[in-house]
């Protein structure tokens, strides 16, 4: 509280009025931290969107869904078909986003062995319309999402459960054309929903061009003792990529600002991802079950300035099971949870880089080369464990107290050749 300065103005002699602060007790009684296995009741600093919050945004990648969290840092990279930055905490964003854990409905997104980036993660197949909720816990402390690739943080989204048809169309400059149809029905234990969004866009700059069509389907079923649903989501986009320019040589009036590095730079990727889950039970005591399959395939020419072109292909099936119960109990007059889960993934990648000139692969030796050739054939399998026991205090602490233990181990193939002798 400031008291009022009565008006004064200072004096001739540069004096000046003083203020006195005081600081306001505050008065009452602390509000118990509800103990839950949800994420937005963790203990470290948390942030919630909903569907309402996120469709008030606009989204010029979907990235930009986390510009509203303080603290969360976005950026747009500019190349098209490609994941965009995301970074908290200090940690970059530049690598791909790869120190932010990202949750889609219990399944991780971050890939893992990636060939540019251990962890990329790509959100761009995400429709916004079916995002009911999005949380975002800072730092690696959330026992179920704070594991691989959560240096920065956890982001655990989860799909709205119904849609009412309709159809939208949007569009803005540089040939941006938007459209996203939906069609959903609900019955008495039973829902269903389709959502198709088509998208074109030619690009401020050159080689920046754009053709998507991504589709996200959900079945869902009351079985009186918790949900079941199914859900199959699917992308394919077709792009051009401009590269990154010298920003010196546009200061300097050499090449435009809209100039792109290699007109054959480009690609295209296709994803379909088939998951099911289960959430029975109650807060005091339940058990959520998810089971995935999912096919990734990316072809993308590049060209990093001034080296030569580089033509990347990476293909992945993954699949995965986890199994998370809990229990709430009376501890000694105690609220007490205990949470607990395991987890097993497989992951089969496989990945070519090698040399191209002009949209061309280079499969012989190039004297050209400077990245060297690489051939990976990656299988791998991670599984997990892990328990969390919180207890609240008993006269409205807000802090619980935790104990985690988790358990993990993670096998993985090495890439194999054959590379150029020249090169080894």
């Amino acid at each position: 509280m400031a008291q009022t300065g009565g008006g004064s103005q200072p004096s001739d002699d540069n004096s000046s009025s003083d203020i006195v602060v005081t600081g306001v007790q505050f008065k009452g009684a602390a509000t118990p931290l509800k103990l839950s296995v949800d994420p937005a009741s963790d203990t470290a600093l948390v942030s919630s969107l909903s569907s309402e919050d996120i469709a008030r945004q606009s989204l010029g990648v979907n990235v930009d869904i986390f510009r509203s969290i303080p603290g969360v840092q976005v950026g747009d990279f500019g190349q098209v078909g490609m994941a965009q930055g995301l970074s908290l905490r200090g940690w970059p964003g530049a690598n791909d986003s790869s120190a932010v854990a990202f949750f889609l409905d219990g399944k991780q997104w971050n890939e893992a062995s990636g060939a540019g980036a251990n962890g990329y993660l790509d959100i761009a197949p995400i429709i916004p319309e079916t995002i009911a909720s999005m949380t975002v816990v800072k730092g690696p402390f959330n026992a179920r999402y704070g594991g691989n690739f959560a240096q920065a943080g956890s982001a655990i989204a989860t799909s709205v459960d119904h849609l009412e048809p309709g159809v939208s169309v949007s569009g803005g400059s540089y040939g941006n054309l938007r459209l996203l149809g939906t069609y959903g029905r609900k019955f008495d234990n039973m829902s269903y929903y389709v959502a198709v969004q088509g998208m074109r866009d030619d690009g401020y700059r050159d080689n920046s061009d754009q053709k998507q069509l991504s589709t996200f389907s959900k079945l869902s079923f009351d079985t009186g003792s918790g949900k079941l649903f199914f859900s199959l989501q699917t992308y394919n986009i077709d792009f051009s990529s401009p590269g990154y320019i010298s920003i010196s040589a546009v200061e300097a009036g050499l090449i435009k600002p809209t100039a792109a590095v290699a007109k054959t730079d480009g690609g295209k990727k296709n994803l379909y991802t088939l998951l099911a889950k289960y959430n029975g039970g109650t807060d005091e005591q339940g058990i959520e079950v998810t089971a995935f399959a999912e096919h990734n395939d990316r072809t993308r020419f590049v060209t990093l300035s001034p080296l030569p072109q580089q033509y990347n292909v990476t293909n992945r099936e993954d699949y995965g099971l986890s199994v998370d119960p809990h229990f709430s109990f009376d501890l000694m007059g105690t609220e007490a949870l205990l949470a607990m889960g395991a987890m097993i993934r497989y992951d089969d990648v496989e990945q070519t880089r090698v040399p191209s000139r002009n949209g061309v692969p280079i499969y012989g030796l190039d004297p050209l080369d400077v990245y060297s050739y690489l051939i990976a054939d990656i299988k791998q399998t991670q599984y997990a464990a892990c328990q969390r026991r919180s207890k609240s205090r008993p006269f409205g602490g807000v802090k619980p107290g935790h104990r985690v233990t988790c358990r993990g181990e993670w096998r993985e193939g090495v890439a194999r050749g054959p590379l150029p002798p020249a090169l080894v």
